[in-house]
């Protein structure tokens, strides 16, 4: 649109108004408002001055307010020494940018100097009011647009034109603000899988959670083929900010950038200090600041107050993702599955169903799950296989476990002594091939302890919460990263999150609810090794005897061949089953009832 303009005029700040757009970055808005208290704010520099468009009935009222004529408003054009203070009354002036400039100088300007200058252009309801949004869009940011924000215009951008997503050509229009090729393609590849937008659309109508989106590692995460547990995760960043929000969509409309990167990785219900902080923020503004009703602020702290969840984001999705990936890795080069359909239907072609359903309780030791209906065994070992995958990590793989400030850099490797334990953990576990038998088969003598001891989980700060995992919490990992210990972390009383109930997070996300609780036993310090051996009910896994031969799957004996006679005779003759939800049962309440584990769901690998 080439309107020329009809001047150039002072205008109170609270006189105006902007078209609907991008949500305010209070970062961005403190951080200009620090580059007015060092520069000074020249609000009369062309470049500062903000378009606005004013409706032709409209100009005449507020010239009439202002004793101002359309030749003396024509005059500022040419005379910069003459820029005239318009009186609007109660007309607000709508301009196309320059939110955050008057949201800092709000913050920086003192009362008696509250104006901004702008630029006004006529308006008629003879013009399109698209072609105004499309300027408003495509006009010059003082910050520039984020992932989350160019995913959300093109998906708007393709329902308002209803445009078919094969159709490349319109697709790269609306994508026009992606300077980057391989996030082009990859916003095209991800437009055409309605499962991920239609949980990606219900994202976007919290206007903070757009900032976060990674469009770059859209593509690394679909190679990971775990479509089900990725918007799995997805549906549940929209649950909990729902649940946040009071299910009002009204209230949806008031989550800005600054309460999401605020709220991200804090979990009330299991931190003291998250818990202060948030009180502390709701009480001085800082969270939700449009929200001026008071009833309805207490009733969002409370909410809030109430998760015992991690907060997720956009950004806690990828951070969380690389962890998967390093069970997917491990997965994959250790079981060889197809590349056909998702990973875990591969892995479901690889098993048969063994004799008794096992819950590994500690490293090489399996106790028998008894199956309540609708416990997925195959779901079961999956996870379990897993869990296992992440925790000898790196003894199975070549990703190091993330460096800890003022300490020296970890290390990882591929040990094929471990890679043999994995092997008969997963033919255990019922996953049955070639190569897995041949590993099997193979002789690898005495292991050392795979974990030493730990005897007090750690707490993690809120960033740590959902990155990759650091040397310190590596070792707590490989040491304690069994089901029965997950369900555990949230019986357990605590001033901060612990490395345990993060992990449980971290699954309670990604995968489906309903796994079986703990499986303890009683005291079995008094049994002899031989009656271990003996109970059908305990499994233990052992490598290769010298011959060559392998423990039988019903027998009882030692994943690593320990000097340590106690480290075998953990079995008992009796077996207490607590049941449980795993992880999706508030822990604080109730051990009773074992949900049955929830479908997959439409979670197909081409949407």
């Amino acid at each position: 649109m080439d309107t020329p303009p009809l001047g150039i005029v002072r205008v109170h700040l609270h006189s105006l108004d902007f078209y609907p757009g991008r949500a305010i970055d209070r970062d961005t808005v403190s951080y200009l408002r620090d580059i007015f208290s060092v520069q000074g704010c020249d609000r009369e520099h062309d470049q500062n001055t903000i378009p606005a468009n004013i409706p032709g009935d409209d100009l005449e009222q507020i010239l009439a307010e202002s004793g101002l004529t359309k030749s003396e408003l024509q005059l500022s054009l040419a005379h910069p020494s003459h820029r005239p203070l318009l009186k609007t009354g109660s007309l607000k002036i709508l301009c196309l940018h320059g939110r955050h400039r008057v949201e800092a100088g709000k913050l920086f300007l003192k009362p008696e100097d509250f104006w901004w200058t702008i630029k006004i252009r006529s308006f008629d309801e003879t013009t399109h009011v698209q072609s105004i949004l499309s300027e408003v869009k495509h006009f010059s940011h003082e910050t520039p647009l984020s992932d989350g924000e160019i995913y959300h215009e093109a998906r708007t951008y393709i329902d308002t034109h209803n445009i078919d997503v094969r159709d490349s050509e319109l697709v790269i229009k609306a994508m026009t603000n992606l300077k980057s090729y391989s996030k082009r393609r990859d916003l095209s590849w991800l437009l055409q899988k309605p499962n991920y937008t239609t949980k990606l659309d219900n994202i976007m109508q919290f206007p903070g959670l757009k900032w976060g989106l990674e469009l770059g590692n859209i593509r690394r995460h679909f190679a990971l083929r775990c479509h089900e547990e990725l918007q799995r995760y997805l549906g549940r960043i929209y649950e909990i900010w729902n649940k946040i929000t009071l299910q009002d969509p009204a209230n949806r409309q008031f989550v800005d950038i600054r309460t999401v990167k605020f709220l991200q990785g804090r979990v009330p219900m299991a931190s003291a200090s998250d818990r202060k902080a948030i009180i502390q923020q709701i009480a001085s503004g800082y969270l939700f600041p449009s929200i001026s009703c008071q009833k309805t602020r207490q009733e969002i702290q409370n909410s809030i107050l109430s998760l015992y969840d991690i907060i997720p984001t956009l950004k806690t999705f990828h951070e969380y993702v690389k962890l998967l990936e390093i069970g997917v890795k491990v997965i994959r080069i250790q079981m060889e599955p197809s590349r056909n359909g998702s990973l875990f239907q591969s892995l479901f072609d690889l098993w048969t169903p063994p004799d008794d359903s096992l819950v590994e309780t500690a490293e090489g030791i399996f106790h028998e799950a008894l199956s309540p209906p609708g416990l997925d065994k195959r779901y079961l070992a999956y996870v379990q296989l897993f869990v296992a995958a992440i925790r000898q990590s790196r003894n199975l793989s070549n990703i190091a476990p993330r460096r800890d400030v003022r300490s020296c850099a970890e290390f990882a490797r591929v040990d094929y002594k471990h890679q043999v334990l994995f092997a008969k953990r997963a033919q255990l576990l019922g996953f049955q091939s070639e190569s897995l038998e041949k590993m099997c088969n193979e002789h690898i003598g005495q292991v050392e302890d795979l974990a030493a001891p730990i005897t007090e989980m750690s707490s993690l700060p809120i960033k740590q919460r959902y990155r990759r995992p650091s040397g310190e919490t590596q070792k707590q990992m490989q040491a304690a990263l069994f089901i029965p210990n997950l369900v555990q972390a949230r019986q357990t009383e605590m001033k901060e999150p612990t490395v345990m109930f993060v992990l449980q997070d971290f699954v309670k996300s990604f995968f489906r609810p309903g796994l079986p609780g703990a499986f303890v036993t009683t005291d079995f310090r008094n049994q002899t090794a031989s009656q271990n051996f003996q109970h059908p009910r305990s499994t233990t896994l052992s490598p290769s005897t010298s011959d060559g031969t392998t423990v039988g799957r019903s027998a009882n004996a030692s994943l690593v061949q320990s000097p340590n006679p106690s480290r075998i005779e953990t079995p008992s003759t009796v077996i207490r089953q607590i049941t449980a939800s795993l992880l999706h049962t508030d822990m604080r309440a109730s051990l009773s009832g074992l949900q049955e584990i929830g479908p997959a769901g439409d979670f197909a690998e081409g949407n």
